[in-house]
């Protein structure tokens, strides 16, 4: 069973005065409903994606969740990134656990991205693991999205019904390996892209568009067999966990098209997704 992706909706302006970003979380996964054509009593499960210490509230998943339409529904929640829900949400379908999930995802960091960082290393005693001149950081950009993921076959497609999941992976760099200096990151990029290659290979070179974050994604590239793919501009903007679907959404994709995005999960120097995706 193949899964389908309606409704894909980012929105990455700035809160408007007197604007929650659970308003905007609430908004954002209306409007995918909204364009897939389905109602949230149609829904069987919430995946979201985001992250307490970004975003500087406790149990941010659990306190906007209402928001994102999972009150009475069945709820999972990741810390990964955006492309790692998708990924989620169509296992639930494959697996007949659901038959429609909603994917939702922010990022509204309420420090600078290199705070962040430290924050996330540090040992409990003030003093930082990694040397500042080694955090890559995600950045603090605010993003909001949404989307419906359902069986291709459910015969209820939407007019958000133009892309397909062929499959997706996510990983994490080793971290003593990291500290270390030993091959990391660069070998959990390799090893991302292999794990894609595994369950989505061949690629296309022709006609595979590539978007992926800042930062030297060769390993992933030779990992999946894209090394010669066309690759999209990487843009930028960022907007940390969002990104992934922020990217997805900005593709554009025509019919027969394939697109492969590889991102950064949180905290963006350990943890990377990618996902694979045809327009039908």
């Amino acid at each position: 069973m193949t899964t389908s992706i309606a409704g894909l909706t980012v929105d990455t302006r700035a809160l408007a005065d007197g604007e929650s970003i659970e308003e905007r979380v609430f908004a954002t996964v209306r409007a995918a409903l909204e364009q897939a054509e389905v109602e949230r009593s149609q829904i069987d499960a919430v995946v979201i994606a985001a992250d307490d210490v970004a975003d500087g509230r406790s149990i941010t998943t659990m306190l906007h969740a209402t928001a994102a339409g999972a009150h009475f529904k069945d709820e999972i929640r990741t810390t990964n990134g955006s492309l790692t829900a998708l990924g989620l949400a169509s296992l639930r379908v494959q697996a007949g656990l659901a038959r429609q999930v909603i994917v939702a995802g922010w990022w509204l960091p309420h420090a600078d991205a290199e705070s962040i960082a430290a924050v996330s290393l540090d040992a409990g005693y003030g003093r930082l693991v990694a040397v500042r001149e080694r955090l890559v950081a995600a950045p603090a950009g605010a993003g909001s999205a949404a989307c419906i993921v359902r069986a291709a076959c459910a015969g209820s497609a939407g007019s958000g019904d133009g892309l397909t999941l062929d499959g997706f992976c996510f990983g994490q760099a080793d971290y003593h390996a990291w500290l270390a200096g030993d091959g990391e990151p660069a070998a959990a990029l390799g090893r991302l892209g292999r794990e894609l290659a595994e369950r989505c290979a061949p690629f296309a070179q022709a006609d595979t568009a590539v978007s992926v974050a800042p930062g030297d994604w060769e390993p992933f590239f030779d990992g999946a067999g894209l090394s010669g793919a066309r690759r999209l501009p990487v843009g930028a903007a960022h907007h940390g966990l969002v990104d992934g679907l922020a990217r997805l959404a900005a593709a554009q994709l025509l019919p027969g098209e394939r697109l492969v995005v590889a991102t950064t999960g949180d905290p963006a120097f350990l943890q990377v997704e990618a996902v694979s995706v045809s327009h039908a």
